[in-house]
């Protein structure tokens, strides 16, 4: 209390002392010549209008500066919510909800809408521009931020917008993948493109779950037999031979009246949902050279494919590249399979669209070019191969991949799977001929392909007038 006392009786003093010299130097202009006063008093008064001016600047150059600060602070969170919105969308565009009747695009907008404004508080509505060829959704989210200063001057809110731009890309990395390859198929459903890239029919995540809840289990329209231990038939001569069976890689026959029938359409929906042929079965996916070494075990064979299939290994695949396959039925691996799809039954599945039956492709007088029926060379530019010591093992070139879900695996007879209990019903041929199956020893790999994202793939694909593969399988980036 003495304290306060001390400080206001100096603060009267001084006051008093500031009042007296302001009297006495008054008084003293009062003496003064008059025009030299009103010269005085002139000056006064230029220097209040110069102070007035320079406390205006002042205040707007400080409402700029905490004001446009705050403003800019804000900025980030109309990136993130562009950002959002654009990931949403372009996800939805490339995965739309068949059961909602809306377009895709339709579809796309609403989702990017709400993560921009309901999720992350943009302005009501973001401007939101779909771009169907490009599979790109761009959003421009824009925050109303209010001011402390400028608001002095009629400045109420400063908006700060921000723009984002998000693709649907084919990836062209695989990590993790189930050593085992199926055939690139031409377009059947999906997206809406002129693209001639690889399509399987394939069902959403929902779809996939009305599926496997089927009690007794059901061979649905796009249930697929993926692998099995059938023996590629080889009916060749000589393999320049345009009708060799090895060289194709097929021996679904339809009707075909010199190799009887093989019905491979399990589903009658048009389209062959098995590929016969061991040829096509188990890959080896770093080959043999150190350089492309992504197992824990250095050894080939069977301990390597047990590491892939089960996920132990770190193998990753680029896009276009060759790789070996591995012979033999090694049907413990089937086992392995099994494990895998109690505890991750979802997997990603390399997808071939050429292979060369005869070695390295770059040699191979059927696969180089130099042949004088197929002229063609199959190693194109840009491809890469990772080599094997085996003697001419057959040679697959992966272009992508998909995602797969593995709903059953035979391994013994007796093992109940619906779509490799089809195969053997539609396939009653007599035992003498090339392509007859034998029930009791008949393993195999069956399940369904679904679209979007999973972990192991990464990269986005740089398509040529849009012709990229589309097996359901995405990779999301922001592209601005």
């Amino acid at each position: 209390m003495e304290m306060n006392k001390r400080f206001w009786e100096l603060v009267r003093i001084t006051w008093q002392r500031l009042r007296s010299y302001s009297r006495s130097r008054a008084l003293n202009k009062s003496r003064e010549d008059p025009m030299e006063r009103n010269a005085d008093l002139k000056q006064r008064g230029q220097s209040l209008v110069l102070v007035a001016l320079m406390m205006i600047v002042f205040l707007a150059f400080l409402g700029l500066v905490l004001d446009g600060g705050f403003a800019f602070s804000k900025r980030r969170s109309a990136q993130n919510a562009a950002d959002a919105g654009a990931l949403a969308g372009v996800e939805m565009l490339c995965e739309p909800n068949p059961l909602d009747p809306a377009l895709p695009e339709v579809q796309a907008e609403t989702m990017a809408q709400f993560y921009a404004v309901q999720q992350n508080r943009a302005d009501p509505p973001a401007q939101v521009f779909v771009n169907v060829p490009e599979r790109e959704v761009t959003v421009t989210a824009t925050i109303q931020v209010d001011t402390f200063f400028i608001h002095l001057v009629g400045i109420d809110q400063i908006p700060v917008k921000a723009v984002a731009t998000a693709g649907c890309f084919t990836p062209t990395l695989g990590r993790s993948l189930i050593p085992t390859a199926w055939s690139c198929r031409p377009p059947v459903v999906g997206w809406d493109s002129d693209s001639t890239g690889c399509q399987q029919q394939r069902i959403i995540w929902d779809t996939l779950l009305d599926y496997i809840s089927d009690d007794p289990p059901q061979v649905h329209d796009e249930l697929y037999v993926v692998m099995d231990n059938e023996g590629l038939v080889d009916n060749c001569v000589n393999s320049s031979d345009p009708n060799c069976v090895a060289s194709q890689d097929m021996i679904c026959k339809q009707d075909d009246p010199v190799n009887g029938t093989l019905n491979c359409d399990l589903n009658n929906d048009g389209e062959i949902d098995w590929f016969g042929g061991g040829g096509r079965s188990w890959l080896d996916l770093d080959g043999s050279e150190p350089q492309h070494e992504c197992n824990v075990t250095s050894s080939e064979g069977a301990n390597e494919l047990r590491e892939e299939i089960l996920g132990e290994s770190n193998c990753a695949i680029p896009d276009d590249t060759w790789v070996p396959e591995t012979t033999g039925d090694i049907s413990a691996l089937y086992g392995d399979v099994m494990d895998r799809a109690e505890t991750n039954p979802l997997v990603l599945v390399p997808v071939y669209n050429d292979f060369c039956p005869d070695g390295d492709p770059r040699d191979a007088p059927t696969c180089n070019g130099t042949d004088p029926i197929d002229s063609e060379p199959k190693f194109l530019p840009g491809d890469d191969i990772y080599l094997t010591s085996a003697s001419q093992p057959m040679y697959f070139r992966i272009e992508s991949f998909a995602i797969f879900y593995i709903t059953c695996v035979r391994r013994n007879h007796g093992d109940d799977c619906p779509g490799a209990d089809k195969v053997i019903e539609l396939n009653t041929l007599p035992v003498a001929d090339a392509n007859y199956i034998n029930a009791s020893s008949f393993r195999s790999i069956e399940g369904y392909f679904l679209t979007g994202y999973i972990p192991g793939l990464s990269g986005r694909e740089d398509c040529e007038d849009g012709d990229c593969p589309d097996l359901g399988a995405y990779t999301y980036y922001l592209s601005r």
